[in-house]
């Protein structure tokens, strides 16, 4: 993967992925659906992108009922 995870603190902290790094790991074949791997990448990048958690204690605290 790349550098976008911060192990330095007891919870993870991802940062999001700069476009041009996102389309090179679509390219790659990092992304996407044809593996367990590049299907469980392509899902935290888009949790990070879309919805903005970035830890993984925000993570746990995610219900629908939190949704508006």
């Amino acid at each position: 993967m790349n550098d976008a995870m911060d192990c330095s603190v007891k919870t993870v902290v991802i940062q999001p992925t700069p476009r041009s790094d996102e389309e090179t790991l679509w390219q790659s074949g990092e992304l996407g659906y044809h593996s367990p791997e590049a299907l469980t990448q392509t899902l935290v990048m888009i949790i990070v992108k879309h919805l903005k958690i970035r830890s993984s204690q925000a993570h746990r605290f995610v219900s629908t009922s939190n949704q508006k």
